[in-house]
């Protein structure tokens, strides 16, 4: 394999170069380049498969040559070399697939760490490559029926009957599945929410299959990994034979952590007590449950019959004054960065995290940040996306960042927005010109643009001159005269086509703001 180091400095691409052993990890030939343009060009002509890049560089970032190599469709896994561990740049190393980033100052362990993973990465599409189309063939044919056997047994589409599962397994000659030796269910439970948007649906349900079978089994055992979908959650259920508890509880544990390393999602894992195979279905049903009652924890390994304890968080505590003084001056990364390192010290302390607490705490610095502006906060989060994101947060460390990474921004852009009076004032005009016509007051107005009726009464005042009831009758009238030249409308016609819905009040406004009734006005034939 080929190994390409990308960095401005040279005395860095040196030491990175001499100090481990590349060889060692499968490297025969280890390339350099000082930036950008020079590494694109390595890249064409050698096609390295793994790069170790700098993020930052003078001409042309390392996101600006990652983006380029995925343009380009190459099959290169890709590592940042970067000063900054922060939301931003390990968002942008999600969005292009990166295979991790290591921060400095180097560290040789942490850089073998992250390039293994990534040789294992290459690896693993390697070995499916090398199959023939007849051995690949007959692989996929007898793991689905392995696959599908598992699956008949868990939701009984075998009888839970000894005899039916024995009669079964010879009509499928599974010879190595023997009937009585009893076997425990491996139940591993993740929210679908929490599922990065980036992940194509087989293919996270193919990575968490591999996942979990190779920690359970020590290698990839797949077609003994049922992974199924219910309304909320995803499942990969592994039927394991009987072992100690505390072997499995430890292999649980390590599938808790792999899930957040390689697939950043949180994962729950239920081991099973030892049964028949043809019990496997009700032990499904029964963990499923016991999933459903411990919807609002995380990283939890219970083996069947266990209780959970929750954890103490470790003084946990939001300072209100400090959130609210970022979000008032617009900084909104800060205000991310801030809490992902705080619950970051949260989720290290063994054991499930309750991100409840934490969700509540930021919501009201949110809210009351609003309600200083005088917005309505309900309305800033009625849409479906705020509902979503807002329903999902405390799940898991991942759905607690995308809520508080989104809600911040729309908290600081509506702050933006309101300390802008004319423009607030020209996002009013622009809704009644849009919704004249419809049954609308001064609520829905200020809706609108999130504030307060009141609130937008005394900005609308100030900048116009009009209340936003007089605004409004205004602009119907003027609406109304381009309909009255019309000779073939009605006036109770055109009373309701521009928002009146009383012909009688209709006539009042408009001749208080003309000074003539409709009536006079379609008889001159001349519209004011």
């Amino acid at each position: 394999m080929k190994l390409l180091i990308v960095d401005d400095d040279l005395n860095t691409v040196q030491v990175i170069r001499d100090s481990i052993e590349w060889d060692r990890l499968g490297f025969n030939d280890v390339l350099v380049a000082f930036g950008g343009t020079g590494a694109q060009k390595i890249i064409l002509k050698e096609k390295p498969d793994v790069v170790l890049c700098d993020i930052e560089m003078p001409c042309g970032s390392g996101l600006d040559l990652l983006q380029w190599i995925r343009s380009e469709k190459l099959e290169t896994e890709f590592i940042f070399l970067t000063c900054h561990e922060n939301f931003e740049f390990a968002a942008q190393a999600i969005k292009y697939d990166a295979a991790g980033y290591v921060t400095k100052p180097f560290q040789p362990d942490k850089i073998v760490t992250t390039v293994c993973k990534a040789v294992r990465k290459i690896m693993d599409k390697k070995r499916l490559t090398q199959f023939s189309e007849y051995g690949k063939c007959w692989f996929d044919m007898q793991r689905n029926i392995e696959e599908n056997f598992w699956r008949d047994v868990l939701f009984y589409s075998i009888p839970p009957d000894d005899a039916v599962v024995r009669a079964e397994l010879k009509k499928r000659r599974l010879l190595g599945i023997a009937v009585q030796e009893p076997v425990r269910l491996f139940l591993v439970s993740l929210v679908k929410s929490q599922i990065s948007p980036d992940w194509e649906p087989s293919s996270f349900q193919y990575a968490l299959r591999n996942l979990c079978s190779e920690i359970v089994f020590g290698q990839p055992n797949m077609e003994r990994c049922v992974v199924y979908d219910t309304v909320s959650s995803l499942y990969a259920a592994l039927p394991v034979p009987d072992a100690e508890p505390e072997s499995l509880r430890v292999r649980g544990s390590r599938c808790v952590k792999s899930c957040r390393i390689y697939l950043n999602c949180v994962v729950n894992c239920y081991i099973g007590r030892p049964c028949r195979i043809s019990e496997l279905g009700w032990h499904r049903k029964e963990l499923e449950q016991i999933d459903c009652d411990t919807a609002a924890v995380n990283g939890l390994v219970l083996l069947q019959g266990e209780t959970v304890l929750q954890k103490q968080q470790p003084g946990f505590s939001l300072d209100g004054s400090a959130y609210t003084e970022l979000l008032e001056s617009g900084e909104q990364l800060k205000v991310v960065n801030r809490l992902k390192q705080q619950l970051e010290e949260i989720a290290a302390v063994p054991g499930p995290t309750d991100f409840s607490p934490i969700y509540q705490d930021f919501s009201q610095i949110l809210y009351s940040v609003l309600n200083r502006h005088e917005i309505q906060a309900h309305k800033v989060f009625e849409d479906d996306l705020s509902k979503s994101l807002s329903q999902n947060a405390v799940h898991s460390l991942f759905d607690m960042m995308k809520w508080a990474n989104f809600a911040s921004g729309r908290v600081v852009e509506i702050i933006k927005r309101t300390r802008q009076s004319k423009n607030v004032v020209e996002q009013a005009k622009n809704y009644i010109q849009e919704n004249y016509s419809r049954h609308i007051n001064r609520n829905d107005i200020a809706a609108s643009v999130y504030l307060t009726p009141d609130y937008l009464s005394r900005l609308f005042k100030n900048e116009t001159g009009l209340s936003l009831h007089d605004y409004l009758n205004r602009y119907r009238i003027q609406k109304a005269n381009e309909l009255l030249v019309d000779p073939n409308r009605c006036i109770s016609e055109v009373a309701m086509q521009v928002g009146f819905f009383n012909i009688s009040y209709f006539s009042t406004v408009y001749k208080k703001f003309t000074g003539r009734s409709p009536n006079e006005v379609r008889k001159t034939g001349f519209p004011c």
